[in-house]
């Protein structure tokens, strides 16, 4: 029996309907490049279509022929995959399609060659008269992904996009679709023989683990942890009040907010007139004097040493 690609390796093909994190290794794929409307009778995405199972059945094929390829077993070609983009665009616009960037993919059986790819470009290209070269031999390491079973349509892919984004976060993970992490579908039905409503679609995202940001629960440095007027006056502190805490307005808070800053400590005034007033006032300053600013200080080295 034919080795079958989606049986074996169910977690990369049937994934359940509910979203899961995933780590893809690197595989090789027959690849083709291009733009537009996927949609179009005449344009580049069906075109790529065509070549790409060209070349994918002529490696199939090849057993049959004087051409031995070293490893080889018989198999099902595996599904048509696709990376998409837009430029300038975060995410997906479903509405710009015409805006399209694709690399359409068919995964290559690992005991497929460079030379044995080359071989079957040529020989494609001699028996069918057609020009390949578009088709490239392309080896892609995907990494950590949140993935899912799209049920449906296409342009409904939104809806199951946003619930694996949430169920990234939830677990420690945010989207990192960039210039070489792609959104990702593999695509299980033909849309020419199957019901819209039953196209079975895995839609992958690359992610990464969300950084871990030091424990930050007021703006000028202050710890409100453990604060006596936590309690007795229901203090949320500067950031849950958004800048009204118990005692009213805090204008070092307001400061903050206006100048688009966590805390402090990202403040290229620190330490400025009115913090220092705050800190050193004989009264209700700190002990010693100047501890919040040196706090803002380190809660900025801690984060930016993260993130580094």
């Amino acid at each position: 029996m034919a080795f079958d690609y989606k049986k074996e390796y169910k977690e990369y093909y049937m994934p359940p309907k509910t979203p899961t994190i995933i780590t893809i290794p690197a595989m090789n794929y027959l690849a083709v490049r291009g733009k537009g409307n996927p949609n179009d009778e005449s344009g580049e995405y069906k075109d790529s279509i065509g070549l790409l199972y060209g070349i994918a059945f002529t490696l199939k094929m090849s057993y049959k022929g004087e051409h031995k390829i070293e490893g080889y077993f018989e198999y099902v070609v595996p599904p048509l995959e696709g990376f998409w983009w837009q430029e300038g665009v975060k995410g997906i616009d479903y509405d710009r399609k015409e805006d399209f960037n694709f690399i359409s993919l068919i995964r290559l059986p690992d005991f497929v060659t460079y030379a044995d790819f080359e071989w079957a470009v040529a020989e494609a290209t001699r028996k069918k008269k057609a020009d390949f070269s578009k088709v490239e031999y392309l080896t892609y390491n995907e990494g950590i992904c949140v993935q899912c079973m799209h049920m449906g349509s296409y342009d409904d892919e939104p809806v199951t996009i946003e619930a694996m984004h949430k169920f990234a976060k939830e677990n420690g993970y945010e989207p990192e679709i960039t210039a070489t992490r792609y959104h990702h579908e593999i695509y299980l039905s033909d849309p020419r023989k199957c019901d819209v409503s039953k196209l079975k679609t895995v839609i992958r995202h690359p992610v990464k683990k969300m950084a871990e940001m030091p424990m930050i629960d007021s703006r000028c440095g202050l710890h409100c942890t453990g604060c006596e007027y936590k309690d007795s006056c229901n203090c949320g502190g500067c950031i849950e009040t958004n800048g009204h805490p118990f005692h009213g307005e805090c204008p070092v808070a307001i400061c903050c907010q206006k100048k688009g800053v966590v805390h402090c400590g990202e403040c290229g005034d620190i330490p400025c007139e009115l913090l220092t007033q705050y800190s050193c006032d004989p009264e209700h300053g700190d002990t010693p004097q100047g501890a919040r600013i040196e706090q803002c200080k380190k809660w900025y080295a801690e984060g930016k040493t993260k993130h580094e």
